[in-house]
């Protein structure tokens, strides 16, 4: 288990907003919980070089590639 903070690109939480911080879990190289919240999809993008995450609750979240790949591929 490997737990980093990520930058949030895009969201529509009000909590977290874009530009702001949050913790990204990681288990057995699987993305499993991002800003407190269970992760249910993931979609990679990597010619636009990022990550889309739904939630838990609905939230919709966009991280990096770089930060997601930190997190499940180092």
């Amino acid at each position: 288990m490997k737990r980093i903070e990520v930058t949030i690109l895009d969201s529509n939480c009000a909590a977290f907003p874009p530009d702001s911080r949050a913790w990204a879990r990681e288990e057995a190289g699987q993305l499993t919980e991002l800003a407190e919240y269970s992760v249910e999809d993931i979609t990679y993008f990597a010619t636009r070089k990022r990550v889309d995450v739904a939630t838990a609750l609905g939230y919709q979240f966009t991280i990096s590639t770089t930060d997601y790949h930190q997190l499940v591929l180092e």
